[in-house]
């Protein structure tokens, strides 16, 4: 009998520690890097792998992986005009960077997260327009003044996607700002089956500004596991996974332990 005891225990244990591997990784294992590491700007080299819509009109300068984008004055006014990194047709959850406008009260930094089937931009399939704009205030979406930046100043952005509900959160330097509907929400839902396209661009002409620390991701970005957010909303949904895997194995081992008192 005490052979089986320790049979039993064995059994159950490696139950336990399966079943926290298995809901471990399934929690933390599928976040990917849609960019491939090329929004770290490590280097000039990864340039080569965004495209350069208008190349007469911008400068592009990469130190001590910052990317500097700056619009010429002679440029146009024009939307999407800057760089272009495709990706796999996919539905985000996370986009994370740090952005420093260096322009004050202009139009000076746009990202646009959006749609193309073969070479076409679909009009109607953006998630997301974010501009650092008009008198320095930043906006998301729909909702053009959600917090005013500074110029000359790193503010750490994170966007979490819902694909369920069609909703942004935005978090500044991890604080919960403002949520809003993806961009298109209000014209044609059917398009948001997926986006697998990221702009960096100026409106502007003659305004500058600093990228860094860019990551689009599959779900949570990669590094940012222990990374605490005030007031989110998608936290836990996050952790879901986790307590759960958590929760059933202290069951388990509960019902290990009376069971080998039983049979003690």
């Amino acid at each position: 009998s005490t052979q089986s005891t320790w049979e039993n225990k064995n059994k159950m244990g490696k139950m336990v520690i399966s079943l926290l591997l298995m809901l471990f990784f399934a929690e933390h294992s599928f976040s990917q890097d849609l960019l491939g590491g090329k929004g770290n700007f490590s280097d000039a080299s990864v340039l080569s792998a965004w495209q350069k819509i208008s190349p007469e009109g911008y400068t592009l300068e990469i130190s001590s992986e910052e990317l500097t984008i700056s619009k010429l004055e002679t440029a146009s006014h024009k939307y999407n005009d800057g760089i272009l990194f495709r990706f796999t047709d996919s539905k985000p959850q996370h986009l994370t960077f740090a952005f420093m406008p260096n322009t004050p009260d202009l139009e000076t930094f746009d990202i646009r997260v959006s749609k193309y089937i073969n070479s076409e931009l679909v009009p109607e399939g953006d998630i997301l327009f974010f501009r650092a704009g008009f008198y320095n205030y930043t906006r998301i979406n729909r909702d053009q003044m959600a917090f005013k930046h500074e110029v000359g100043v790193w503010h750490q952005i994170d966007i979490m996607f819902n694909w369920d509900t069609y909703v942004v959160d935005l978090y500044l330097d991890r604080k919960r700002a403002t949520s809003t509907n993806f961009y298109r929400k209000d014209h044609k839902i059917k398009e948001f089956s997926y986006v697998n396209a990221l702009h960096i661009y100026n409106l502007s002409p003659g305004t500058s500004s600093k990228i860094k620390g860019l990551m689009i991701c599959s779900s949570r970005c990669p590094g940012f596991d222990k990374v605490q957010f005030s007031n989110a909303v998608f936290q836990h949904k996050i952790s879901v996974l986790w307590t759960l895997s958590v929760s059933i194995a202290l069951i388990l081992l509960y019902i290990l332990q009376q069971r080998s008192f039983h049979i003690i």
